[in-house]
């Protein structure tokens, strides 16, 4: 039986996350919490995890900081980051500090159950946002004076502002007036990670509103 804990503050991804996990062969969610505090308070040696799902940003706390406790308390368990976050310094930073595997929200919940088991499996586990950030850093980490943040933003070859996959399909449903509860019910995610990804999308497009970005898109895609 592979036992598997979930940490997310937002109750309706839990829910689904739990739902997920419980139509899994063999596979039984032992641990649904809200809060890190939450989670240690359910932690016991019956109940303890093969893998644990955590979101990064749970209200005011940055999970990646007790990633470091996390592991002396149970440091056989793989932790899988669970987030909307796609920057380099992210994905480096839950690296370096104890994480297993780095999952970006917003895929397919098969995407979701690959992810559990490749870690499980292969001991490690990085979706294409993560593994790009980990080339980013090996191609600059010889360079004097460069930043996660100065490579976070790439161009393609006709200068148009790059978008992951899933920032273009969130931008496109967003110009057609779908709200932000439908997109995060669309995607599996929650509507804080949809906010974050609008964010990401005007900050690379250069746009404030969505009537600016409509106008953006058109020109982009002819």
């Amino acid at each position: 039986m592979t036992k598997i804990a979930v940490v997310d503050d937002d109750p309706v991804l839990l829910a689904r996350m739990v739902s997920l996990i419980g139509m899994q062969e063999n596979w039984r969610c032992v641990i649904q919490a809200g809060s890190l505090g939450e989670f240690f308070e359910k932690t016991n040696p019956e109940s303890s995890p093969d893998v644990l799902l955590l979101d990064i940003q749970l209200k005011e706390i940055n999970s990646l900081q007790h990633l470091d406790k996390i592991k002396k308390i149970l440091p056989s368990m793989k932790i899988v980051i669970m987030t909307g976050y796609t920057q380099d310094k992210y994905v480096l930073d839950a690296l370096t500090g104890g994480a297993d595997g780095y999952f970006v929200k917003g895929g397919k919940p098969a995407d979701v159950l690959a992810a559990i088991r490749n870690t499980l499996s292969e001991g490690a586990y990085l979706g294409s946002s993560a593994a790009r950030a980990v080339v980013n850093h090996l191609r600059s980490s010889g360079q004097e004076n460069s930043s996660f943040e100065d490579i976070a933003v790439l161009q393609d070859d006709t200068g148009a502002p790059t978008l992951s996959p899933r920032e273009w399909e969130v931008a496109k449903l967003l110009v057609n007036g779908l709200s932000y509860k439908t997109i995060a019910a669309q995607f599996f995610i929650s509507i804080n990670t949809v906010r974050h990804h609008v964010k990401t999308i005007y900050r690379k497009m250069g746009v404030t509103t969505k009537a600016q970005l409509q106008k953006k898109l058109r020109i982009v895609t002819r």
